[in-house]
Order: C-alpha cells, then structure tokens, then sequence
C-alpha cells in the first residue's frame, strides 16, 4: 500500500513553485504564481489517496490477459470511464478507480486500486484479483 498524502502533494507544489519563481523574475510573474498558488491550497489538502498493489504470474498471451482483465474489472463493478489502454484496463466505481496491467512478456498481471479509504480499496482489490 502507498500513501499519498497531501503534505507530500503540498511540498511538491511549493518545490515547483519556487523553481518557477526562480524563472519568472518579475513581480507580475510571481503575483500569477501565488495566486495560482493559493487557488490550489484547498484540493490539495483534501487530496488523499490509498493505492493498494499485488501481482498474479500469468502464462496468458498479451491479448488473453487484456480480455480477462477486462472482465475482471467489469465484474468487480469498475464500469464507468472504462478504457481499454496500450498494456492493460481502466476503470472506475464511485470514489475509486481500478487497473490492471498485463505484463505478459514477463509472466505478470499487476493490479492497482485506488481511493479513499484502505478497507474498500484493499476489499475491492482482492474481489478484482478473484474475478481474475
């Protein structure tokens, strides 16, 4: 499991900020940053998200493992903004969003769910892998 936290996201931002501030070299530049700034502060401190992992060995060719991963996902209730990707399957339920990436040529599918609290992602995570 990782944790993302919003000091982590907070401290980044303010990082970013100052190179750019380092760069802008105006006073109107700087005014345009810390307004910016200032607008992101409130979704920054609400932004906390659980991302819960594992990995199944596969011996599915690519396409096989894509067509299960899918299922799985549509099975487990990850039904809206579902998208098919390059490697592997996206899809969303209410507050969480799930993927799986087929790794084939490594004999691997990885799974990732992510959201806002540890018992529904780690719940939703183990119902996507058995729908695997």
């Amino acid at each position: 499991m990782l944790h993302v936290s919003s000091k982590r996201n907070k401290n980044r931002l303010l990082n970013f900020l100052g190179v750019l501030r380092k760069k802008a070299g105006n006073q109107e530049s700087l005014l345009l940053l810390t307004t910016l700034f200032v607008s992101f502060v409130p979704s920054i401190a609400q932004a906390s998200c659980l991302i819960w992992t594992s990995w199944q060995p596969t011996r599915l060719t690519q396409q096989q493992c894509l067509n299960r991963a899918e299922l799985a996902l549509r099975n487990t209730g990850f039904t809206k903004g579902f998208a098919p990707l390059e490697s592997g399957v996206y899809g969303e339920t209410g507050q969480y969003s799930g993927t799986i990436r087929c790794i084939s040529s490594k004999g691997m599918a990885f799974f990732i769910v992510a959201g806002p609290s540890a018992r529904t992602a780690q719940n939703l995570l183990t119902r996507l892998e058995n729908n695997y």
